[in-house]
């Protein structure tokens, strides 16, 4: 008895703490590596991190002064990356049932500070598949004006998942909108969490305006096209026939209820 006592702690201790590494695809059908760093309290999710620069790519491409006019030529859809130290990062906190945002944007981030964590009604179904070695369980909800399949283990008994989804009893592996605009998909994962990953969940943001929840999609907006002024003004941009018409984001989050 006190063997399987010890072999069942021991399991868990394999499955508790972890970092899932996920590729996430948005709307206008960019591709973005993320970590989700993992345990029983606290998960936090990190993409664009580095020294901070700017990239404008045309798909793989990235544009530089003296390829700019060639590649703009044949195609006209420009994307932005921005990174920076402490890159784009959501922390959720369920010991304190708070959710904290940051995000690089143009290089002027903001900070989100939801009050609580969100709730989400997610409806388990009886479909079942494999996502790698992990068996894995559907489940659908609405969430903030859109609506979610998600695909979790129960395998990993951790409500931590990708973006805000969170709530299931199993980390979730991959995740989409029924309209496939925004989707998660699952790459790999360790476990447990190695000590110097670990330092990861004592994350806050440093950098940052601070805004209202409700205030955040206006305020990108804003943000991407004061971006594509100051890129219009560029010199590489003033040679070529290219016209510059910044697209308004289709936000992930429709609005804001719970």
């Amino acid at each position: 008895m006190a063997a399987f006592c010890l072999f069942h702690l021991l399991s868990f201790a394999q499955t508790n703490s972890g970092v899932a590494t996920y590729q996430y695809v948005d709307a206008f059908g960019q591709p973005t590596v993320f970590k989700l760093y993992f345990n029983q309290e606290k998960s936090i999710y990190i993409a664009n991190r580095g020294k901070k620069n700017t990239l404008n790519k045309v798909g793989e491409v990235v544009l530089t002064q003296s390829n700019f006019s060639e590649v703009t030529s044949v195609n006209k859809t420009i994307f932005d990356y921005f990174i920076d130290e402490e890159g784009d990062v959501i922390v959720q906190d369920r010991k304190n049932n708070k959710l904290t945002i940051r995000e690089v944007q143009s290089h002027y981030p903001l900070i989100v500070r939801e009050p609580t964590l969100p709730k989400i009604n997610w409806q388990l179904t009886e479909q079942h598949k494999k996502i790698g070695k992990f068996n894995c369980q559907k489940a659908t909800a609405t969430f903030r004006g859109r609506n979610y399949e998600a695909w979790f283990t129960p395998e990993i008994p951790i409500p931590a998942d990708p973006w805000k989804l969170h709530g299931l009893p199993g980390l979730i592996l991959e995740a989409q909108d029924t309209e496939k605009k925004y989707t998660y998909t699952f790459v790999d994962i360790t476990m447990p969490l190695a000590q110097n990953a670990a330092d990861e969940l004592n994350y806050t943001p440093k950098t940052g305006d601070e805004i209202k929840l409700t205030d955040y999609n206006k305020e990108v907006n804003n943000r991407i096209k004061e971006h594509w002024r100051a890129l219009i003004s560029k010199p590489a941009a003033r040679g070529s026939n290219l016209t510059f018409t910044p697209s308004d984001i289709d936000p992930q989050e429709l609005n804001f209820e719970q």
